[in-house]
């Protein structure tokens, strides 16, 4: 049995998409692109604790490093993870 992950992905794309983008007051700034489009899902899969290999199925990457590069880090996520760990 086959599921549409293609499918899955433009729907979650498409929902994307339609939220009010952060950096204008427009809902997907002209600047924007398919490939942010991209970006933002796949980074807010694995800010949700998604195993990487799935999200890696999901956005169709042939290796795993290259759904690694979508995923945006910031000084905040680096310091969240860093205080997981109790000493």
């Amino acid at each position: 049995m086959s599921f549409g992950w293609a499918a899955v992905f433009q729907q979650q794309f498409n929902q994307i998409r339609r939220q009010p983008s952060n950096h204008s007051n427009t809902r997907f700034s002209h600047s924007s692109s398919s490939h942010s489009g991209r970006r933002q899902f796949v980074t807010e899969l694995a800010d949700k604790g998604v195993n990487a290999r799935v999200v890696q199925a999901l956005a169709r990457h042939k290796h795993l490093n290259t759904t690694m590069r979508y995923i945006d880090l910031n000084e905040n996520k680096l310091r969240a993870a860093v205080e997981l760990v109790s000493y």
